[in-house]
């Protein structure tokens, strides 16, 4: 085909008009597409927004129970507080009113109630006291109680662990004494009156390695009143003291010394001071002390100002914390007249006041008391 420059500028031009009208009547459907689009997109910011207020006011309202469970939680913990309280006051009453050993042994069990794990469980030092003596009086005893839970006892290993890691040393048992403070802790001035028991024992010499102290046992050891020439040598004897209330049925050990023989009436005399002084730091009231006519217990009796002669006779010193108060000596009578009743039987005659007596009629007398 051949067509001239005119008529191909002409054909240009009207399809260029066609395809402009082409695209004119398409731009109204892009339109129409467009506000379709934005529609759907104000419908769906709508829907959010009104999730959005419902979970502003699920929030709200969860807010309002949280402080609404709050109040009622504080409620209820100051009413448990209220009642707890009271149950304490109500168990702190009826605990006051049981004797003081019943209230140890109360106080034990609701504590292993409490406890989860019996290897956390902790006694008080009273209670442990009084389970090793009951072990020690009757060990079958001991493990019928433990083993029915009839009380709320440690363990026979635990006693003896703790019995391991008890010190055993010579002179003041301060254990001892804590103990006699906590027994007197309730107790009036006049009950906790007493007096001091002290008695020589003769032991074999020996040395004894301590496995808990890692040092050697058996030497002379009566504190800082121990002599230096006698700090090396072997013990033969031991010292022991003990307190006697009057108003109570037990005695307490509180002290034991070693000795090379008797102890020394100078020595025997400043310890006996010594005892005095710790029990009544320990609020124990010494009134006197006990021993028998050994002769170097008569010469601590000298130390002291203790006289039997009838022209200056004294039985009493001052005490050393309170001017007022006297502690006063008594001889053991019971030993005395044991000493006469060996001595006569060994001796089989002996003299007083210038007449003989006769083991024989100490004979007589029984077998006509016998025979009546």
């Amino acid at each position: 085909k051949i067509t001239c420059s005119a008529a191909a500028s002409s054909r240009k031009s009207i399809i260029t008009e066609n395809e402009a009208l082409s695209e004119a009547e398409k731009l109204p459907e892009a339109e129409n597409d467009n506000t379709h689009h934005i529609e759907c997109i104000e419908k769906k910011l709508k829907a959010a927004e009104t999730k959005i207020w419902v979970i502003q006011r699920k929030y709200n309202n969860l807010l309002k129970m949280k402080q609404r469970l709050r109040k009622q939680k504080q409620k209820v913990l100051n009413d448990l507080a209220r009642e707890r309280l009271k149950g304490l006051i109500s168990e702190k009453k009826l605990l006051s009113d049981l004797p003081r050993k019943e209230r140890v042994v109360v106080k034990m069990m609701l504590k292993r109630a409490k406890v989860k794990n019996m290897k956390g469980m902790r006694y008080s030092s009273e209670f442990l006291l009084d389970s090793i003596l009951l072990k020690i009086k009757s060990p079958k005893g001991y493990r019928h109680c433990a083993k029915h839970n009839l009380l709320p006892l440690p363990s026979v290993r635990s006693l003896q662990r703790l019995l391991r890691g008890v010190k055993c040393t010579y002179g003041l048992n301060m254990r001892a004494l804590d103990a006699i403070k906590t027994a007197f802790a309730e107790i009036s001035e006049n009950n906790r009156i007493g007096v001091i028991i002290f008695d020589e024992i003769k032991l074999r010499e020996t040395i004894d390695f301590n496995q808990t102290t890692y040092k050697f046992d058996g030497f002379v050891d009566l504190g800082e009143f121990t002599p230096t020439s006698q700090k090396q040598q072997l013990a033969d004897h031991a010292l022991v003291f003990m307190f006697v209330p009057f108003k109570f049925n037990w005695v307490q050990p509180i002290a034991v010394f070693a000795s090379r023989g008797c102890t020394t009436g100078g020595i025997l005399a400043k310890i006996i001071l010594e005892v005095i002084l710790q029990l009544e730091n320990y609020t124990a009231r010494v009134i006197g002390f006990t021993c028998d006519g050994a002769t170097s217990n008569k010469k601590a009796w000298q130390e002291l100002g203790i006289s039997g002669n009838l022209r200056v006779f004294k039985n009493s010193f001052t005490h050393p914390l309170d001017a007022n108060r006297k502690v006063f000596a008594f001889g053991d009578q019971v030993h005395e007249f044991k000493c006469i009743r060996n001595n006569l039987e060994k001796k089989e005659i002996c003299q007083y006041k210038g007449q003989l007596v006769k083991y024989k009629f100490f004979e007589d007398l029984y077998n006509v008391d016998v025979g009546n």
